[in-house]
């Protein structure tokens, strides 16, 4: 029903659907109290995800989980949801993870698609990295990512001993094995 989600600056956790499109729900998690409700947001909210991240204004982005579906900020201090720019997916499941980084962006690593994407936030754009060098299409790259603390984000390879290592200072980008 829900999948992911995020702390956003209220100190609640927001939830997006995962699938129904009959329902437009986010769910709400107070951690202090443990209380949840089922909200439903007014705006460009799309009700098809698979997780979020918290945005540096702390919001909250929810990550499509379709081609038909777009990138959701979530505001919860007015339960108001806004398209994130434009941006079109090429298939289903094209990303995975959202990663907010120290510099302000957030990036998606590839799961099936061949491209690293990143969101600025103060400037509502993205950016796409082709890494189709050593991803391939519909490969189900990655299961999601992390940022290390020299701030390179590595994917976790789905199904293979490797590791995607992505570096935002320079949009560069190898694979390293294990095993």
């Amino acid at each position: 029903e829900y999948t992911g989600g995020a702390l956003a600056e209220n100190g609640n956790i927001y939830c997006p659907r995962f699938g129904s499109v009959a329902s437009s729900t986010i769910l709400e998690f107070n951690p202090a109290d443990g209380s949840s409700s089922e909200l439903t947001p007014t705006g460009d909210y799309n009700s098809q995800n698979i997780g979020g991240c918290t945005l540096p204004s702390g919001k909250v982005m929810f990550q499509p989980r379709n081609s038909a579906g777009w990138f959701t900020i979530y505001d919860p201090a007015t339960n108001t949801c806004t398209k994130a720019s434009t941006k079109t997916l090429s298939t289903n499941f094209e990303h995975m993870g959202p990663v907010p980084h120290m510099n302000g962006n957030v990036y998606v690593m590839p799961f099936n698609g061949t491209e690293v994407a990143y969101y600025n936030e103060d400037t509502n754009t993205w950016t796409d990295v082709d890494v189709s060098s050593v991803i391939s299409s519909g490969s189900g790259a990655c299961q999601g990512g992390v940022m290390m603390a020299d701030g390179r984000i590595v994917g976790v390879k789905y199904g293979t001993n490797g590791l995607f290592v992505f570096d935002p200072s320079d949009d560069s980008f190898y694979l390293d094995t294990y095993g």
